[in-house]
């Protein structure tokens, strides 16, 4: 039976993901056009952080891109392979997904160069592998400690990835599965695998102010954090009527001048990645402007905005 003989509700819609192959080259055109911006991170996106979660972000955005066009040139050919036009759009990523590889192979090398920055930084610090063991030590005490985390894929392969790397530079990381319940005890002093996020500034309270630490919310200030000006900037923020002016002082319990809770002052957490949430929608269901999504998702918070197209 030939294809176009077959009823339409039994055949893949593929015009679900470009309708026409005018919409297909325009993501096509735009992945091409962002190669150039792609090399001007290199050597560069590893500087700073707001640099490197820039880069990220154009990642991302070029990746979606080229996965959405693979899939439906690959999945195109399948049902009719045959089709020229179909065999030439195939051709097309393939060609554009190894010309983006090569633009890229520089991420792989410098990510190894920031790895021996980081030897180096720990051998300064007087850390070495004087028994050949893989883990650099200190004074007879291995760079070796244990990480909880509760269960399920997501924070598992979180934690196995944070261990493999950890390795790489000579630290030990060794993984124990645990419930909240038997995390709670043993929450001050041992590394736990935390999720935190809020749209709320006053999320930093819970994390870096003194005074959250010791109270019933055991895992607010986990690590008894303290530093007098970060404290004094949330007492600001906390006291001030007019958002903008509280705003302020939030960023500067982050990083005032050469001190402040951010990876770019004390850096009492070691954030590793910021977690997306994504949603599949129904292209004929408007669910207006959704708030920024927190730590565990808040999607039905602008469920007053939903509507049917």
């Amino acid at each position: 039976m030939k294809r176009e003989e077959i009823e339409e509700k039994y055949k893949w819609d593929l015009s679900r993901m470009y309708k026409t192959e005018e919409d297909f080259m325009q993501d096509f055109k735009e992945v091409k056009d962002e190669l150039p911006n792609i090399e001007k991170y290199k050597g560069k996106f590893l500087e700073t952080s707001d640099r490197f979660i820039e880069f990220m972000n154009l990642l991302e955005k070029v990746n979606r891109k080229l996965e959405k066009m693979y899939t439906y040139a690959h999945l195109a050919v399948d049902v009719e392979p045959e089709n020229g036009t179909m065999q030439n759009l195939s051709a097309n990523v393939l060609g554009l997904l190894e010309e983006v590889g090569n633009k890229t192979v520089f991420i792989d090398l410098e990510i190894l160069k920031d790895e021996e920055k980081a030897k180096k930084i720990l051998e300064e610090g007087g850390w070495k592998d004087s028994d050949n063991d893989g883990i650099v030590e200190k004074d007879g005490e291995k760079a070796s400690f244990k990480l909880l985390y509760t269960s399920g894929n997501y924070r598992q392969e979180l934690g196995l990835e944070f261990q493999k790397i950890a390795k790489e530079i000579g630290i030990e990381v060794t993984l124990e599965e645990r419930t909240w319940d038997t995390i709670l005890t043993d929450i001050h002093k041992e590394a736990v695998l935390f999720g935190f996020g809020s749209g709320d500034p006053s999320e930093l309270y819970n994390l870096y102010y003194s005074g959250a630490s010791n109270t019933p919310v055991e895992w607010d200030n986990a690590g008894f954090y303290s530093n007098e000006t970060v404290d004094d900037n949330i007492d600001k923020a906390l006291l001030c009527e007019d958002e903008e002016e509280a705003l302020t002082y939030w960023q500067k319990a982050q990083l005032d001048k050469d001190t402040g809770a951010s990876a770019k002052g004390d850096a009492p957490y070691c954030w590793l990645v910021n977690a997306n949430h994504v949603y599949i929608v129904s292209e004929k269901f408007d669910i207006g402007n959704p708030v920024v999504q927190p730590h565990g998702g808040r999607i039905f918070d602008n469920i007053t905005e939903w509507s049917w197209k």
